[in-house]
């Protein structure tokens, strides 16, 4: 394999959408990029503002000294003083209207993003702040939220950016082709794109996995890193100031094995016999909110307005990650017979759990998590693995990791609401078909929905 630059970063859609925000926005809003840790936030936006401005500055409050804390706290109010130590400071000429001031993990000092009012409205720069919501959400007391700030949300790579990362640019333009024009792949390509798929499912889409795979070609070394991720993951979680560590951890440490039953909705006796949801929100909803799980809830009815509808009482908890899932899930470490054996779809596991995690982390990037289950009157269990947004009406899916063409739940729920309703789909490892109503969508044409 060629030698990869360790340095290398990889290329985010979120790029385009900060190119808006430069264009059309800058000048009125501050952009808070949130995300959860080793998501790839720091990297994207010192690259945006090497290629975008003619100048930056970078202030990393992980790393900050003393010097630099001291001009905040000692030349806030005095902005022409302010700006002339900081740039003395740094060796850094900023520019009036083209240079960018970047608070990185900017939770670990609050004072910053108060300010952040203050500096928008005077005019001079632009700024970006990028934060873990593990934090974010924690330290604001005592301090003003600025209410000049526009939010993004940054996931890991999709698969498209983990083409792009490696070297696959054309086969997912294939893809993309084949989805629009409505038709199938062919039996070669299809196997082209499977393969590459579960390669992503193995690695993941966490920026550092994904270089150490490019680094080393060994999935050994990037389940290293990941484990080395969900560590720091269970530290965070530890350093929770709001809510019980304890409750989160356990949730954190079950997801796995939730994921692994029938129905996959998260069953919180399981944690403690009796447990009911609402003694675990607080925990539950902290861990949505720093984005290390997706939350899917329950919506009543398969309507357009499926958060009034929302079931709070009833939620999946998926992995931000499934890379990572996989690695928290199975001990694997050096086994490399293992890690091929999955490559090729042919270890002896639950893949239904993995593949309904990617979805969701695919499905995430666009759309809000919600699926619909009921009993219906034969007494038979109807569930509806995710509903989306489809022009005004809500397009029902299912996720399948094997050759089943049942769909039963779907023709169920179909049926029932079809005044709601625009498309029945089933992702899964088939290639792309139109059959008795149904769209067959293969696992890795996801994010194009």
């Amino acid at each position: 394999m060629k030698t990869i630059n360790e340095n290398i970063t990889f290329k985010r859609k979120l790029y385009d959408k900060l190119l808006v925000w430069k264009e059309k926005w800058s000048n009125e809003y501050a952009l808070l990029i949130e995300g959860a840790r080793r998501i790839g936030k720091s990297t994207l936006v010192e690259e945006f503002a090497k290629k975008e401005y003619k100048s930056y500055i970078l202030i990393d409050f992980q790393k900050v000294n003393k010097e630099i804390l001291d001009i905040f706290e000692t030349s806030s109010a005095d902005l022409d003083t302010f700006f002339f130590r900081l740039q003395a400071q740094r060796e850094i000429k900023l520019i009036k209207g083209k240079s960018l001031i970047i608070f990185d993990e900017v939770q670990l000092y609050p004072k910053a993003r108060q300010m952040i009012k203050t500096l928008v409205q005077d005019g001079r720069y632009h700024y970006i702040e990028t934060g873990s919501l593990i934090s974010l959400k924690e330290n604001i007391e005592n301090i003003l939220i600025p209410s000049e700030e526009m939010k993004l949300k940054m996931y890991p790579l999709s698969f498209e950016e983990f083409c792009w990362a490696t070297n696959k640019t054309l086969l997912f333009d294939y893809i993309r082709t084949c989805f629009e024009k409505k038709i199938e792949m062919g039996r070669a390509m299809h196997t082209t794109a499977m393969e590459h798929f579960r390669k992503y499912l193995i690695i993941g889409g966490m920026p550092q996995a994904i270089k150490k795979y490019l680094i080393t070609n060994t999935y050994a070394d990037v389940n290293t890193v990941k484990n080395e991720i969900l560590n720091l993951y269970r530290e965070d979680i530890n350093k929770s100031k709001k809510v019980n560590s304890l409750k989160i951890k356990a949730i954190f440490d079950n997801i796995p094995s939730e994921l692994s039953k029938h129905d996959k909705k998260f069953k919180f006796s399981h944690l403690n016999r009796g447990s009911r949801t609402k003694l675990y929100d607080n925990e539950l909803y902290w861990l949505g909110e720093s984005m290390i799980a997706n939350l899917a809830y329950k919506s009543s009815e398969p309507s357009i307005s499926l958060k009034m509808n929302l079931d709070s009482s009833t939620v999946k908890c998926y992995l931000v990650d499934t890379g990572l899932l996989l690695t928290q899930s199975l001990l694997l470490e050096n086994n490399k017979e293992g890690f091929e054996k999955l490559l090729m779809g042919k270890l002896n596991i639950n893949e239904g759990m993995f593949f309904e995690n990617i979805v969701a982390q695919l499905l995430i990037n666009n759309y809000p998590l919600f699926f619909y289950t009921t009993i219906n009157e034969s007494r038979h269990k109807i569930e509806n693995d995710f509903l989306i947004n489809d022009k005004g009406k809500i397009s029902l899916i299912e996720v399948k990791s094997s050759s089943t063409n049942s769909h039963k739940s779907l023709d169920y729920t179909y049926e029932k609401f079809k005044k709601h309703l625009s498309k029945k789909i089933i992702i899964g490892i088939k290639d792309y078909k139109f059959f008795s109503n149904v769209y067959y969508y293969p696992v890795y044409m996801t994010e194009l929905l």
